[in-house]
């Protein structure tokens, strides 16, 4: 089994507290500042990855090919907020 463990950080004039997720993501202050991703396979992790905002624009390659790939689980540990991120900045 082959996973992504996922955490996006971002900044916003959006109070994500009274907001909620969904509309701080869309909101249009927001912005992601990094994403971090560790991929485990089969129980071994792999390295962090660590991506800046110029890197992510630029479409990670590894990232994506995850992305798509349905046999790979994404798991975030604040899914409720990395979801509509991703979705919307992603």
């Amino acid at each position: 089994m082959k996973y992504v463990v996922i955490d996006f950080e971002s900044a916003s004039t959006c109070d994500l507290q009274k907001r909620g997720a969904w509309c701080y993501a869309t909101d249009f202050s927001t912005f992601l500042l990094t994403v971090a991703f560790k991929v485990v396979d089969n129980g071994i992790p792999d390295r962090t990855r660590v991506l800046d905002e110029r890197q992510m624009m630029a479409v990670d390659s590894e990232l994506l090919a995850l992305a798509r790939d349905p046999d790979v689980i994404f798991v975030a540990h604040n899914a409720s907020f990395e979801q509509p991120i991703w979705k919307y900045h992603m």
